[in-house]
C-alpha cells in the first residue's frame, strides 16, 4: 500500500551553530512545505545569538544546549523531544524550493529536491 503524504506526523529537526541567516532562509522555505510538519525544532548547538528572535518570528521550538557538541548531538537531543512519527533532519543551510517537494518529488537519481547554500 503506498504511503500517503498526509498519513503521518512529521517533525523537522535543525541543528544550528552560528548560522542565523541560513536558518532564516531554511525556515522561510519550510513555511511553504507540504505536508506541513507538526513541529519544527531548532537546536542551538552551543550558541544562541539571534536564534531566539528567529525562533519567535517563525514560531518554532528552540532548544539551547551548552557548549558545542556537533550536529549529531544536536540532532539526537532534538529527536528526544520531538513528537512526530517521522523525523526529518535538515541542516540550517538547506532550503526546500518546491512547495510539493518535501517528500514527494525526486530527481532522476531518486534524491529529494533541496538546495544548500
Amino acid at each position: 500500500m503506498p504511503l500517503s503524504l498526509h498519513s503521518f506526523d512529521l517533525s523537522v529537526i535543525i541543528p544550528v551553530y552560528n548560522r542565523g541567516e541560513n536558518l532564516r532562509r531554511c525556515l522561510a522555505s519550510l513555511e511553504k512545505a507540504l505536508p506541513a510538519p507538526i513541529e519544527i525544532i531548532v537546536v542551538a548547538d552551543g550558541e544562541g545569538y539571534g536564534l531566539c528572535r528567529i525562533a519567535e518570528v517563525f514560531n518554532v521550538r528552540l532548544l539551547k544546549i551548552e557548549g558545542p557538541g556537533g550536529p549529531a548531538r544536536a540532532r539526537n537531543m532534538g529527536a528526544e523531544i520531538a513528537r512526530g512519527e517521522i523525523f526529518l533532519f535538515l541542516d540550517s543551510d538547506v532550503s526546500i524550493y518546491d512547495r510539493n517537494s518535501l517528500l514527494s518529488q525526486r530527481d532522476e537519481r531518486g534524491q529529494g529536491l533541496a538546495e544548500s547554500s
